[in-house]
């Protein structure tokens, strides 16, 4: 018996199915993808910087996958919290 159904007909339908699959590893790996491929995208700006628009662009998309069902709670919940320190990051005076 499969664990998913493979004749699905949307891609969110397919993404759950594949996270399924790997037990909500590939959400996760997305994520931590996309964070590493923000970081690295802005070598010219300093750490601080770097390291707000990474996880700024990261919650977002992680909030975004917990909407669809992508990841599970928990995920979310970190994803909120990266958000509030990229704010507090964001805004407070080296």
């Amino acid at each position: 018996m499969a664990l998913w159904n493979f004749t699905s007909h949307s891609p969110i339908e397919t993404f759950q199915g594949v996270n399924t699959l790997t037990e909500g590893l590939f959400g996760v790996s997305i994520i931590v993808l996309l964070w590493m491929t923000v970081f690295f995208r802005q070598s010219t700006e300093s750490n601080r910087d770097r390291i707000v628009a990474a996880n700024f662009v990261a919650s977002i998309t992680a909030m975004l996958f917990g909407i669809i069902g992508f990841v599970n709670d928990f995920v979310v919940g970190a994803a909120i919290v990266l958000f509030v320190g990229s704010i507090y990051l964001l805004t407070s005076k080296s």
